[in-house]
């Protein structure tokens, strides 16, 4: 079939969609080194010219993979935590810690960022990326409005600015490549490392510890 230039919006992003699917799942096959243009040319109909009059670098692709990715996170985090009842520390944190499980390549993916996707994006694109970034987490302030209403506006800045650090960091040290488990293991770890979803949920309940959930003042007020 020959090939046709998209000449619509729509057909502009739609070929970016298939573009930016093949990149991640290639990311989730293997890691940064297999996301290329000639990998990505296989998984789609298009030829690896076609790709560069979208995206410039595979950096700017999986950034934009992000970018869409983050308005998945934000619905998700709607659904989960607004418009219900009131949940206490422990019941958000388990909630929250088990949100994060569920995105384990979004998140290691976040986690490189700032190091290896923004110095290689253009500039426009890391607009667009920070702005939608800022619009998810920004989900998180009336979300602690509705858990923890005698918080001041301050507390729950620092909480999200803390909760924003956590996440962009964890999924280096949290999901190791086969390699770096075993050399971790040989090296012999002065301590157990406890199960994967228990340190993410005791690491939230220790950063939440400033905010006084209202479910749990009625809890207390009832005993």
């Amino acid at each position: 079939m020959k090939f046709q230039r998209a000449r619509s919006t729509a057909q502009i992003e739609e070929r970016k969609e298939q573009i930016r699917k093949a990149a991640f799942e290639l990311y989730q096959e293997g890691c940064l080194s297999a996301v290329t243009f000639t990998n990505i040319a296989k998984k789609t109909t298009f030829t690896r010219p076609t790709i560069y009059t979208y995206y410039k670098t595979r950096e700017e692709i999986l950034l934009d993979c992000l970018r869409y990715g983050m308005k998945s996170f934000r619905k998700e985090l709607e659904q989960r935590f607004l418009g219900r009842d009131l949940m206490t520390r422990e019941e958000f944190c388990r909630s929250l810690a088990e949100w994060v499980l569920s995105h384990k390549y979004p998140l290691r993916l976040y986690s490189i960022h700032h190091t290896q996707l923004e110095p290689m994006s253009r500039y426009e694109l890391l607009v667009a990326f920070n702005r939608e970034s800022f619009r998810t987490f920004a989900i998180f302030t009336p979300i602690l409005n509705h858990h923890c209403p005698t918080n001041t506006s301050e507390d729950i800045a620092y909480y999200v600015a803390s909760l924003l650090f956590f996440l962009t960091s964890i999924y280096p040290l949290a999901d190791p490549s086969p390699i770096q488990e075993k050399a971790f293991q040989e090296a012999e770890p002065p301590f157990a490392v406890p199960p994967l979803e228990e340190s993410i949920y005791r690491t939230l309940l220790a950063l939440s510890s400033p905010l006084h959930f209202a479910a749990d003042a009625s809890n207390n007020e009832k005993k």
